[in-house]
């Protein structure tokens, strides 16, 4: 069981009562935060429920949806530092910086490689950021981007099992 779920609780706690209605619960939030994990581990073995936990959900949003320049916004922010520090931190100036958030420019990969460091985030879902925006700044205006795209991807399937053998 993780030792940390997330600030807020979105799941209470449940006790079937089987002799009423097995399908029906009946919820009770806990008092304290010991009987919350409690409740919450007897909750999980009950009804064998995979939850995805809100960090992952926001995280998927945050990476997949938005373009880099408005995720790196959105750390640097969530961090409270101001363009200054981490535009120092990428020996670049902090008009450069701003462009990048602001889609006016491109990061180098190996800015993005720094960001994910600076960040303590994981350096693959800065890459893959970057990687999408540079794809859809190429094929966006194509009526066949998508087929293109999923062509693109069997070709990078057959080259990666090309060079394993």
């Amino acid at each position: 069981m993780p030792a940390h779920i997330g600030t807020f609780v979105v799941c209470p706690t449940a006790q079937a009562d089987t002799k009423a209605n097995p399908k029906r619960a009946n919820f009770a939030y806990p008092p304290d935060i010991g009987n919350l994990l409690k409740t919450l581990n007897t909750f999980l073995e009950h009804f064998r429920i995979h939850f995805i936990f809100l960090t992952r959900i926001v995280k998927t949003l945050l990476f997949k949806m938005d373009n880099l320049g408005e995720t790196i916004r959105k750390l640097r922010e969530e961090k409270e530092l101001p363009l200054r520090t981490v535009a120092a931190f990428l020996d670049i100036d902090q008009a450069i910086l701003s462009k990048i958030e602001r889609g006016q420019r491109n990061a180098t990969r190996e800015q993005v490689v720094k960001l994910a460091e600076y960040f303590k985030i994981k350096e693959s879902d800065l890459l893959v950021s970057w990687l999408s925006d540079k794809l859809v700044y190429e094929v966006a205006d194509e009526q066949v981007a998508l087929k293109a795209l999923q062509v693109a991807e069997e070709k990078v399937k057959y080259q990666k099992s090309k060079s394993k053998k």
